[in-house]
């Protein structure tokens, strides 16, 4: 079976490094996408299954992205319900929900009426996609979905939605409900077309405070994503300008969190260390060149956790965004060495060492204790130059380790640096699977 770096990283597993992917990757900073607009509108696009599957398909002939996500719309599935809209650039809704009766007149959808076209686009993706590739579909959350549906179009802080939470509070209700149910289905209906994962993306949630959304929104996002985890279906849950929610939202079911770049994902990562991350590098910052991007890029990843992070930007990709400066950002998460992950992973499996392992040591080190050697443990690390371990000479010298020259020449032959009582030696890759075996048949 095809292991796929992003599934993987969702699941919690050790992987070689981290994926990478671009929320807005198949879009107008692309001239191959712009090329296309010449000829067809945006709804045009989206609701063509051959077209949208050309256009998802475009980012990933660039650059070695780890997924795909199907070019559509978070309005795409609404139709369905009888919603009539256009895009000038952003969604306008032709008559805006705003009572009791419109919200009633929406009709209690049937999967299959709920954008055929995505699913047909999903399913063209993945037949073109190479098999690492993972797929990934996306829906609107009911709030941010509402913000469109009652507001009528983009509106900075959306007075007229929160007004209407106010003065129909039952009718809100009602159509966060049909539009959780919708949602649910429709996104149950992308994974069985073919999508790995699934992104929920809640744009619009930090208009309210946190005791309105705990009220409003919650109930709602939760059945959704209670549903859709139920089909077994992984979920990235995206929460944009809404540091005062984020804590709400980590108690949610879904299998990552994803943040923008006003959050601090290494904190993040720190407070729940059990839960994947995506993010968060500052779309603004492609804009400044190759060389900034490289060492915002660089820097995200010297202070985050490689396991369980999906690199990614803290929101879409801006049209204005230099190629040059996507092709860096995707090239120093695929340069980076995340083998440590692997090397403890075969560690902690090899049997040879006394659990629990040490992870909590100030100087960065994982402490690995030989079973039945008092006294013997190998130190690992990793830092810019790749995964290491170290080993004490007195443990060596004492004969703490066993006495074996293989082991003796092979550490020798890998030895990177010492300083005192330490010796630094490489064992990445093979090379640990070496220092296991040397160690398993002295034991």
């Amino acid at each position: 079976m095809t292991t796929r770096l992003l599934t993987e990283t969702l699941r919690g597993a050790p992987t070689p490094r981290r994926p990478v992917w671009i929320m807005r990757q198949a879009g107008r900073y692309l001239p191959e996408y712009q090329a296309l607009r010449a000829k067809h509108d945006f709804k045009t696009l989206s609701k063509t299954p051959d077209l949208a599957a050309q256009v998802t398909l475009l980012p990933m002939a660039r650059f070695p992205l780890d997924a795909a996500i199907v070019f559509a719309d978070i309005m795409s599935p609404l139709p369905a319900l009888g919603v009539e809209f256009d895009f000038q650039p952003g969604p306008v809704i032709a008559t805006p929900l705003r009572s009791q009766a419109a919200v009633d007149a929406l009709p209690n959808v049937e999967t299959e009426a709920l954008a055929p076209e995505v699913m047909a686009t999903l399913r063209s993706v993945r037949k073109e996609l190479p098999a690492k590739t993972a797929l990934l579909g996306f829906c609107g959350a009911p709030w941010t979905l509402a913000a469109y549906l009652v507001e009528g179009k983009g509106v900075n802080g959306f007075p007229t939605l929160r007004a209407f939470a106010h003065q129909a509070p039952d009718a809100l209700d009602a159509l966060l409900a049909k539009l959780a149910n919708a949602m649910a289905k429709y996104l149950i209906a992308q994974g069985r077309a073919g999508a790995d994962a699934v992104q929920i993306f809640d744009s619009w949630a930090g208009a309210l405070s946190l005791a309105d959304w705990q009220r409003i929104v919650r109930p709602h996002l939760l059945r959704l994503l209670e549903t859709v985890g139920k089909a077994q279906i992984p979920r990235i849950l995206f929460l944009q300008n809404a540091p005062h929610l984020l804590d709400a939202y980590a108690e949610l079911p879904a299998e990552a969190l994803a943040v923008d770049w006003r959050v601090d994902i290494a904190a993040l990562q720190q407070q729940r260390p059990e839960r994947p991350v995506q993010g968060n590098l500052d779309p603004a910052v492609l804009l400044a060149g190759p060389e900034a991007t490289r060492r915002a890029t660089t820097e995200l990843l010297h202070r985050t956790n490689p396991r369980g992070h999906i690199v990614n930007l803290g929101h879409g990709i801006l049209p204005q965004t230099p190629l040059d400066s996507v092709e860096v950002f995707v090239g120093v998460v695929l340069e980076e060495r995340v083998g440590i992950l692997d090397v403890n992973d075969r560690l902690e499996r090899s049997g040879l060492f006394d659990p629990p392992y040490d992870r909590t040591e100030t100087s960065g080190y994982v402490r690995f204790k030989v079973r039945g050697k008092p006294g013997a443990s190998i130190y690992s690390k990793s830092d810019r130059d790749g995964p290491y371990v170290a080993v004490r000479r007195r443990a060596l010298k004492s004969c703490r380790f066993p006495q074996n020259s293989q082991l003796s020449g092979f550490l020798g032959s890998h030895h990177l640096e010492g300083r005192g009582d330490w010796r630094d030696y490489s064992v990445d890759g093979e090379h640990v699977d070496t220092v296991i075996g040397i160690i398993g048949g002295t034991i």
